[in-house]
């Protein structure tokens, strides 16, 4: 099964009855799909939300009651995390009224309020303009300090990826008959400049064989010195913290520190956090770095030739197989011994002991999901995002691929295992990394610590 040929996954999930939605836009018949999607991550790694106003649906034909409800079940799991919303204005459509826009809004949940971090305004009318000002007077000043006017597409491209976004033509054409000269463009680089070739490469967009390393008569890779900070401050501090990955930091610009890391390569974290007025006790901020660096190292781990590999992960074929516990631990070994012999070897030698770390914490993190409410499947849903190759798979595929659910092959589901076997799944790696014979389940957590640990000793000497 090829990317261009596959079937729609979430289909054949629901056809064996799993309860699984995606924020693909698909709500049904009279509903243009462009209307309300995700479309790939922002530059803090955040999901992308598009609304485009021209494809607002015929009231007569759709009841925007049901629609709201629709949109409240298709998006309910992407706004557990922080999320950005770019809006696309039109002035050619007929709008709902405002009785309506403010009891929708209300009937909201609250994290779909709560999460919302940006919202980019494109080519705002008057209309949408007093409507969003009114909004952030009479219903909440913390909406109204999230909006971004944006003038163009210009702009947009400067503020946020719109790789995979569909542009309606009616923006295009009535962005193309703007004077661009009399708008003043963000002076901010675009995340393709970010990415460059020629950009500096000191940790966030590095290329991973660049920047892990083995010395000689050693098995033991060296990690980057934040990066195992980092790892190290989340086995501390991040074990207990309600939500952990899902926020970006309150006290700290994410992108401000980006740049500051990334100038000094090799000033620790916690010398450069005199700087940076104590990021580091920033529990947030640390977990939202360490997401920003994975998802800026090249190459991407689950590439487009790795998610063809992941396409044969078995799977259940029924919700009985789940139920029948003899069957689901046969699928689960099946899954282990598929991730093992399949998945690592096709993953750069360079990775695996880098990507042992990080599934060490995420395991470490899901053993306390009653206090930080954190399962392996909710970081499975934080982190497949992460770990995909956004910028070569199309944004559907990405989308299906992200998803968690035991009846589909997805990128989303070998994370979900991972998280949980990975002292298993990362068996050899993990015994490189302590030098150890056998691996003793009661004390793993605290010598993975330790190895980290030693890695920071070696920047100190």
């Amino acid at each position: 099964m090829t990317l261009t040929s596959e079937k729609n996954l979430i289909q054949i999930a629901k056809n064996r009855g799993f309860s699984i939605e995606i924020a693909d836009g698909d709500f049904g018949e009279n509903i243009d799909h462009r209307l309300l999607y995700q479309a790939g991550l922002d530059n803090e790694a955040m999901p992308i939300v598009v609304f485009s106003e021209c494809y607002l649906p015929d009231e007569k034909l759709v009841d925007y009651d049901l629609l709201v409800e629709k949109i409240k079940k298709k998006f309910n799991d992407l706004v557990e995390s922080d999320y950005t919303i770019v809006y696309f204005a039109s002035s050619e459509v007929q709008k709902p009224s405002w009785t309506w826009l403010i009891n929708t809004y209300h009937l909201l949940d609250r994290k779909f309020k709560k999460n919302l971090k940006h919202m980019y305004l494109v080519h705002p009318s008057t209309w949408t303009k007093i409507l969003l000002n009114t909004f952030g007077t009479i219903i909440s000043n913390k909406f109204y300090s999230k909006l971004v006017y944006v003038d163009n597409l210009e702009q947009l491209n400067h503020l946020i990826p719109t790789k995979h976004m569909s542009i309606p033509e009616s923006v295009i054409e009535y962005d193309s008959k703007l004077d661009h000269s009399a708008y003043k463009t963000p002076i901010v680089k675009t995340v393709a400049e970010i990415k460059s070739k020629n950009a500096q490469k000191t940790l966030f967009g590095a290329n991973v064989s660049d920047i892990v390393t083995t010395p000689k008569n050693s098995e033991v890779q060296t990690l980057p010195l934040k990066v195992a900070t980092w790892l190290l401050i989340l086995h501390k501090n991040g074990t207990f913290t309600k939500n952990i990955f899902r926020h970006r930091p309150t006290l700290f610009n994410l992108t401000t520190l980006r740049h500051k890391i990334q100038a000094n390569p090799n000033v620790s974290s916690y010398e450069l956090d005199t700087e940076s007025c104590g990021y580091h006790n920033d529990i947030h901020a640390v977990a939202s770095l360490l997401k920003l660096f994975f998802y800026e190292l090249q190459p991407p781990i689950f590439n487009r030739s790795l998610v063809e590999v992941v396409k044969d992960l078995p799977v259940a074929e029924s919700k009985e197989d789940i139920a029948d516990i003899s069957v689901a631990l046969d699928l689960e070994r099946d899954r282990i011994d598929f991730i093992k012999s399949k998945i690592l070897p096709e993953i750069p030698a360079e990775y695996r002991q880098l990507l042992a770390h990080l599934f060490c914490v995420l395991n470490n993190i899901s053993h306390n999901s009653q206090d930080n409410k954190m399962t392996a499947h909710s970081l499975a849903m934080v982190w497949a995002p992460i770990l995909i190759d956004w910028d070569n798979i199309d944004n559907n595929t990405c989308l299906q691929m992200t998803s968690v659910c035991p009846a589909i092959p997805s990128v989303g589901s070998i994370i979900q295992n991972i998280i949980q076997y990975f002292y298993i799944i990362f068996s050899d790696e993990i015994h490189a990394i302590l030098d150890v014979e056998y691996i003793h389940s009661e004390t793993l957590m605290a010598q993975m610590e330790n190895a980290l640990n030693q890695q920071l000793s070696i920047y100190r000497n």
